[in-house]
């Protein structure tokens, strides 16, 4: 199901996957055989509406599906928007939403990644020169950027009494060897999702190298108590 929803009668809290791998969106963007993810989590608490978009899916996908979709459901404001990792598939429809003059980002947050690693990146100069236009639009927009580093893991993004993405990882690039071509997908802001006693998991792309690095830290409890 597509869209989830809990006492609504009480406030509620709303999660929307979009559907950005049919076969004629998925070529969008770069690269084109690559799936791609975005999820809008919606919160009412009795004093209006909190929107998050984890992720928006490649450069074109934003445009041709999520931008359709706010405009659709009145949503003019994303008040926080949340990036896994940089890559193309997950960032890059941020620059539609970011050009898009009748939508609003309040703020956005990432785990900034070094730039060695970018430079060294598995998807190469295109996704380095989208991830460089994502960068000039957030300056020209004069956008509310939030960098979560390792002091962050283990606090809360607090979006209202009800609703928090508890930081269990960021970016590490111990395993990183300096010339190496870099999995990106090993690089990830994890986070758990808590509302009320609703939690769910959202890794990105989690690779293995980081994958075996949270099990191995304080965090793993949290990630073994998700419900989803």
């Amino acid at each position: 199901m597509n869209e989830q929803w809990f006492d609504a009668h009480a406030g509620y809290c709303k999660i929307h996957a979009f559907d950005l791998n049919t076969r004629d969106r998925v070529p969008l963007g770069i690269p084109e055989s690559n799936p791609a993810d975005s999820f809008l989590i919606s919160a009412y608490d009795g004093s209006g509406v909190r929107h998050v978009l984890l992720d928006a899916g490649k450069k074109g996908q934003a445009a041709s599906v999520i931008i359709p979709y706010l405009k659709a459901n009145g949503i003019r404001t994303i008040d926080r928007l949340i990036l896994s990792h940089p890559h193309n598939d997950h960032f890059g429809g941020m620059i539609d939403l970011l050009r898009d003059p009748a939508l609003t980002v309040r703020e956005f947050l990432y785990s900034p990644i070094s730039e060695s690693a970018m430079a060294h990146c598995d998807l190469g100069e295109p996704n380095i020169a989208l991830w460089n236009e994502l960068h000039e639009l957030m300056r020209a927009c004069g956008q509310n950027v939030t960098r979560i580093g390792e002091s962050h893991i283990g606090s809360t993004i607090r979006i209202n009494d009800d609703l928090g993405f508890d930081v269990i990882a960021v970016p590490d690039e111990s395993f990183v060897q300096e010339g190496a071509r870099v999995n990106l997908n090993n690089l990830n802001l994890v986070l758990k999702m808590k509302y009320r006693r609703f939690t769910a998991l959202f890794p990105g792309d989690c690779g293995a190298v980081q994958a075996e690095s949270i099990m191995r830290s304080g965090q793993y409890g949290e990630v073994k108590t998700s419900f989803c």
